[in-house]
């Protein structure tokens, strides 16, 4: 083989733009310098999507002597294009490895699978054909068979009338079923150790949650006292001269009575005495720290002595009693208030978790157990008091932190149980009107063995039972006034609303023969 044959051999790919239709196609095959052309159409576009445009591009190709292949992974292409014998790959390795299809020279033929006489050649072959036309009819058979297309004709006009007077009219029926309004109990108990519903037992599967809560600052007022010395006790005392000189005596000089330990006191002023044995000077006292309280309250003439460098030379005594000098008494924290306290804080905690619970479950599809939140781990680095028992204070805060654990149950799953409960208990012909019912949940108890015990009442409509099928049978080929009279008769419906018949055409003033032309609408209340 050539260099030349090798070429023509090798596949030339033509991409079809989206804006080309199968003129331009065709004038770009004239181009083609291979024998083999692989179209590649677009992923968008219609182009050759029609068997007839296949068909004008492929006879094109034939002309130019090119063998034509199509790459599209459309499955309306793949299969015009098997039908006309032409190969359509979905991938362009298929289209090197695979086997190219060789076109049809003849797509059309007549009805008995034959060429058409214009593309018969061969003499032999027109030979054929001549010996197999049949020979011309005579006046009688020519009349009978007229009349035989005349009573097929007949039949056949009688048989498409009687079909369209089967089929063609049609009618709605529009029922309202009468209802019983409910009003249903449905006990249940809601289980942490079941996954699924259990219809049997009413159980109703529940998820126990843990977290970690921290509860609201909680103070409390200390209950404990204690006495403690407050105020100082003061008075007045009077300074003797006993040697004679002059002397000063400073604000601030200790004096005390001789008890032991002593009441002692200081003087609040400045004081000066002649120089003369027996003079006298005066000066008030207030106690000293040390005898503070009811301790600074001393009988008159016991405050005899002072203190320092002055105790030879002067003499002290007190002509009336000190006085002023009481207690106070003073708050104390006691294991009491510790433990209204952690009481309080516990509550604290609790509140925050339902607080928090009921913000991250969703609405309306789950709900907490009311009773089921408790407090199963605390602490110490958790709970921290603000003062320790025994300490001078007012009040007293807990700041405390726990982990709580409570029960959240599933209502769909809820309203899902009920629901079935109730179908189980309606009477015969009577059915759940689903979109009508409501739910409304009362608080029940936890049971002794840790379980939740509830009710969901259940509200609605439960409408009469209505059979369409049977219904479109009852009334099939009657009168409408019948067909109504016996809907009436054979269906408990609401009296408030007959029912509604239209027809098609709407003139006709009977039901369609065939039932499947009936169609009934149920309408719920």
């Amino acid at each position: 083989m050539s260099e030349k044959q090798r070429q023509r051999q090798q596949i030339q790919s033509l991409k079809i733009e989206p804006n080309e239709d199968v003129v331009s196609i065709r004038d770009r095959l004239q181009f083609v310098e291979r024998r083999r052309v692989l179209l590649v159409l677009p992923e968008q576009g219609n182009q050759l999507h029609r068997k007839l445009d296949l068909l004008l591009v492929q006879r094109e190709a034939a002309k130019l002597n090119l063998q034509l292949a199509l790459l599209s992974d459309d499955p309306e292409v793949a299969e015009h294009a098997n039908e006309i014998n032409l190969s359509c790959f979905y991938t362009l390795r298929q289209a090197r490895i695979r086997r190219w299809k060789n076109p049809r020279t003849t797509f059309f033929t007549d009805h008995r699978g034959q060429r058409p006489r214009d593309s018969v050649e061969h003499p032999y072959e027109l030979m054929h054909l001549a010996s197999r036309l049949k020979p011309n009819l005579t006046t009688r058979q020519a009349r009978l068979r007229l009349l035989g297309r005349i009573a097929v004709g007949i039949l056949v006009f009688f048989v498409v009338f009687g079909g369209i007077i089967a089929t063609v009219p049609s009618a709605t029926v529009t029922l309202t079923p009468a209802t019983d309004a409910i009003n249903e109990p449905i006990p249940m108990i809601a289980d942490t150790t079941i996954t699924a519903l259990d219809v049997e037992n009413s159980l109703v599967p529940a998820q126990m949650i843990n977290i970690i809560t921290l509860g609201d600052t909680v103070t409390v007022d200390t209950s404990g006292t204690r006495d403690a010395e407050d105020t100082l006790a003061q008075g007045r005392v009077l300074f003797t001269n006993e040697s004679g000189n002059s002397l000063f005596i400073a604000s601030g000089t200790v004096v005390s009575t001789l008890q032991n330990p002593p009441q002692r006191f200081r003087t609040t002023n400045d004081v000066a005495l002649a120089a003369e044995i027996g003079a006298i000077g005066e000066s008030s006292v207030v106690a000293l720290a040390d005898t503070q309280g009811l301790n600074g309250n001393v009988p008159a003439d016991t405050i005899t002595r002072v203190e320092g460098d002055l105790e030879t030379l002067v003499s002290v005594t007190n002509p009336n009693p000190t006085f002023g000098g009481g207690l106070v008494q003073l708050s104390v924290v006691t294991d009491a208030d510790r433990e209204r306290l952690l009481t309080l804080g516990r509550q604290a905690v609790i509140q925050g978790a339902r607080n928090e619970l009921l913000l991250q479950l969703p609405n309306d599809d789950k709900f907490l157990v009311p009773d089921s939140i408790r407090i199963v781990e605390e602490r110490p680095e958790w709970t921290t008091f603000t003062s320790n028992v025994g300490d001078d204070a007012e009040s007293v805060s807990l700041n405390l932190r726990a982990r709580v654990e409570a029960v959240v149950v599933d209502l769909l799953q809820a309203r899902q149980l009920a629901f079935i409960r109730l179908s189980q208990r309606l009477p015969a012909g009577r059915e759940l009107n689903e979109s009508s019912l409501t739910y409304q949940r009362e608080n029940g108890t936890i049971t002794p063995d840790g379980r939740y015990a509830f009710q969901l009442f259940v509200e609605g409509n439960t409408p009469f039972a209505i059979d369409t099928e049977q219904a479109a049978e009852r009334i099939n080929g009657l009168t409408i006034a019948q067909a109504k009279a016996t809907l009436e008769r054979d269906w408990v419906l609401d009296p408030q609303s007959p029912p509604l018949i239209q027809t098609y055409p709407v003139n006709v003033g009977i039901m369609p023969l065939l039932p499947v032309r009936i169609t009934i609408v149920v309408q719920r209340p």
